[in-house]
């Protein structure tokens, strides 16, 4: 079974969407997968070369193709609301960019049409689909580490450090809604939610550093920066726990930019989701560390590495969890079982709303 996604921006992501799909398709031939039928841009010149069999000006015409049967929203946040509902109420499905909207009262209309429609939906919150995600999840459902008594998770970027580096639209709150945690922190916040659990309490502070950007690559003018550049939030989960998380663009670690670490009453859990994909477990009075590698998954990681390519067949883990989320919704509407942690619109739609919860205590 052929799936036809119909693509909706030709930014950064919707390339590395493409990529997914493209990678998918060669390595599942065989069974259900993703084909680029359409796409719709403002540019559409530069899309000619591309494996598309149809360019579009306008969503609505993406929509009416009956040969898309996905969705995929790759518009600055701005855009998604009008493009998402209109589409599932067109009866498609949707997989959406993180997060679903620039502000929370449009999130919340994707949701609701989410739910009135019933169609097929999944949001790009991409890191519950890595192995060691889903190992950490495995290994707390054992009871590894006890009960949680505290947590920290960094998401780093340095992408901003450049003071010269033009601004974009991810810069403009008018366009994408917030800054670092907006763009970054919601892919921690949902992990925490998947992993760890509720969340109860937050207080965030935030910093920016660089209050205006240069307009263009010539810096002939600026333009304000309105969105942080660096958020922390301390956590405090319905479970009794505590945690602390960050989120910056302007940051860059020698031990590792995406880091997750769980402490609990019989020991620790340190997931390096970036650069290893390691879990190293610590248990409880100084016996030692060793790393669990996934030679034995649980239940989770077995779900999550059915959809991932074989490792050598791998694109790199940014693009490999990009084409596992991708093969997860046309699974669904190939009408085989879904991933049993896939991000639906609900789930991007809490996610968002901790975020704002974040901006909010922020000011």
């Amino acid at each position: 079974m052929k799936v036809g996604f119909g693509i909706v921006g030709y930014g950064m992501i919707a390339k590395t969407h493409l990529l997914a799909i493209q990678a998918n398709r060669v390595l599942r031939a065989d069974t259900a997968h993703a084909y680029p039928h359409a796409i719709c841009t403002r540019n559409p010149e530069k899309c000619r070369s591309l494996p598309f069999e149809k360019v579009y000006n306008e969503p609505r015409d993406l929509i009416g193709d009956e040969n898309v049967q996905i969705v995929d929203i790759c518009t600055p946040n701005s855009l998604h609301a009008p493009v998402a509902i209109e589409a599932m109420r067109a009866g498609k499905a949707v997989y959406v960019e993180k997060p679903l909207s620039d502000n929370i009262d449009d999130a919340k209309l994707i949701c609701d049409a989410a739910a009135e429609t019933g169609v097929a939906n999944q949001v790009a919150l991409m890191l519950r689909f890595r192995p060691v995600i889903n190992r950490a999840k495995d290994l707390l459902r054992d009871g590894v580490i006890g009960d949680i008594i505290h947590f920290r998770g960094c998401l780093y970027h340095g992408s901003y450090l450049d003071p010269n580096r033009p601004t974009s639209w991810r810069q403009q709150k008018a366009l994408s809604g917030g800054g670092a945690m907006m763009d970054l922190g919601v892919h921690l916040l949902d992990i925490v939610r998947y992993v760890i659990g509720e969340i109860d309490g937050i207080t965030a502070n935030a910093r920016t550093v660089w209050t205006e950007r240069y307009t263009g690559a010539d810096r002939s003018g600026k333009i304000a920066n309105d969105t942080d550049e660096y958020m922390c939030a301390t956590l405090t989960m319905e479970n009794g726990a505590i945690g602390f998380i960050e989120s910056s663009r302007v940051s860059n670690s020698a031990h590792g930019n995406e880091i997750l670490e769980i402490f609990g009453t019989k020991g620790s859990l340190l997931l390096d989701y970036d650069k290893t994909g390691r879990v190293i477990l610590t248990e409880a009075g100084g016996r030692g560390s060793i790393m669990i590698n996934g030679n034995h998954p649980g239940a989770c990681e077995k779900e999550a590495l059915a959809l991932l390519p074989e490792p050598r067949q791998t694109l790199g883990p940014f693009i490999d969890v990009h084409a596992a989320a991708i093969q997860n919704i046309v699974n669904i509407l190939a009408g085989s079982k879904a991933f049993s942690g896939t991000p639906t619109i609900e789930d991007g739609y809490l996610a968002q709303l901790l975020v704002q919860r974040c901006l909010d205590s922020a000011g």
